[in-house]
């Protein structure tokens, strides 16, 4: 077996003690992908769980759970969902062959979350994530994997990784729908010394998939909020960002730090925070 997490090569360990996490898999034979984001669905990490097809089904399942069991040590599962298995009406040992090895990496991960964290794992029927996250012409034929397509066609951040990282990224926004769960982590006074970072103002219409949100406090001013922001960045790649009215801005601060295209009209900015290269 073979670990990833953010696309490179990983050897497990406890990440999230003491840390209300929610956790969003899509479970295959070979190669599983899964989200871990905070209790506001803002992502954290994603990993992958690799095998090989000649790897024996019982030995995958069992490292799969101790993967689960170490990584997230001392964690509490707050949500968390995985891709239900389809049942196909077909014949013949190969076919059997293949729902067995399916329906035990299902039901190892069931077994894992229940046992080692008292959580078990709601069943996210295909069509279901699909057809609540994907635009309409990503649920047809003419896209056999279309959570890879959208992303590619969108140019996000998981553009050119597995489908299965993909789809496993379509379940976690479905559980946050599903969940009714706020996206906006909520900025308090809690406030460190602005680290470096760079403020850009962008059209409150832009696309911040695969970005951090968090809630703009009016009881403090831009500035504190920015800082809180610029505290929690983890990866250069991805931005903290929140939305401020317009009315908030300074005129200074609107032609210092706007960037790209903006609609005729805006009553609110989004303020992405990001890490200096």
């Amino acid at each position: 077996m073979k670990y990833y997490k953010n696309e490179k090569i990983y050897t497990p360990r406890p990440e999230y003690t003491r840390q209300d996490v929610m956790v969003a898999i899509d479970a295959s034979k070979t190669n599983t992908g899964m989200f871990v984001a905070d209790r506001y669905g803002n992502i954290l990490d994603d990993y992958e769980i690799s095998g090989e097809r000649s790897d024996d089904i019982y030995y995958q399942t069992w490292e799969q759970r101790k993967f689960i069991k170490t990584l997230f040590a001392g964690s509490n599962i707050v949500l968390g969902g995985i891709e239900d298995i389809i049942t196909k009406d077909s014949h013949g040992m190969r076919e059997h062959e293949s729902r067995l090895k399916i329906t035990l990496v299902y039901a190892s991960f069931i077994s894992a979350f229940q046992d080692y964290f008292s959580y078990t794992l709601e069943p996210i029927n295909n069509w279901a994530w699909k057809s609540d996250v994907l635009p309409e012409q990503y649920r047809t034929r003419d896209h056999s994997k279309g959570s890879l397509d959208w992303h590619n066609d969108m140019h996000t951040k998981y553009a050119g990784r597995k489908d299965d990282i993909t789809d496993a990224w379509c379940i976690l926004q479905h559980l946050i729908r599903k969940h009714n769960i706020s996206r906006a982590v909520p900025v308090s006074d809690d406030i460190e010394d602005m680290r470096p970072c760079k403020v850009f103002l962008v059209s409150g219409k832009s696309n911040m998939v695969g970005h951090n949100e968090f809630k703009y406090n009016a009881a403090l001013n831009f500035e504190q909020n920015v800082a809180f922001l610029s505290n929690r960045l983890s990866d250069i790649a991805v931005a903290n960002f929140f939305r401020v009215p317009i009315s908030t801005l300074s005129i200074k601060d609107i032609y210092e730090k706007c960037y790209g295209s903006f609609a005729r009209e805006e009553r609110e900015l989004i303020t992405m925070v990001t890490k200096r290269a």
